[in-house]
């Protein structure tokens, strides 16, 4: 059963991929600032810096730390991993950078990205969010253009992702 849900998760992250519903734009997140300084912007470059061979490598998820106290920074990288390798790899590689180039000095920050045939996100924080519930960041948009794919088989997917 959880085989088909992933299956079906990612057939439905390929139609709204597909349907170029998505829209990519790093979120800076205020919650906090770190001193060009401090050792929070060389671990950020470090950490980012490595993702796209470290997601890749570990087919489509990584999570990881570097630095301590004040300085650590806690990172998840993510894809879909029925693409190849190389467009998992790029699409992080894009996001990761794009959130050093928009987001300077910002202690948070995420990004979804909608690449070639895949979609990828990137986040990093000062504050661990791996296993945890955590329902933000929250960003939502929504379409104001006409869907032009099949909705019928867009909702079967959708049904059988919500089955309680």
């Amino acid at each position: 059963m959880r085989i088909a849900n992933n299956i079906s998760l990612s057939i439905l992250l390929f139609v709204v991929v597909s349907i170029n519903v998505v829209v990519s734009s790093p979120q800076c997140i205020d919650t906090g600032f770190f001193y060009p300084n401090s050792n929070y912007g060389p671990n950020r470059h470090k950490i980012l810096s490595s993702f796209p061979s470290d997601v890749m490598a570990r087919k489509g998820f990584y999570n990881a730390s570097v630095g301590q106290d004040s300085d650590e920074i806690y990172a998840m990288g993510m894809c879909i991993t029925e693409n190849e390798p190389k467009v998992c790899s790029d699409c992080i590689k894009t996001a990761s950078d794009e959130l050093q180039q928009n987001c300077p000095n910002q202690m948070e920050a995420y990004t979804w990205r909608p690449a070639h045939k895949t979609l990828c996100f990137v986040r990093y924080s000062n504050r661990s969010f791996s296993g945890k519930l955590d329902p933000h960041p929250l960003y939502t948009e929504h379409n104001t253009g006409d869907i032009k794919s099949n909705l019928t088989a867009l909702k079967s997917i959708w049904d059988e992702l919500t089955v309680v």
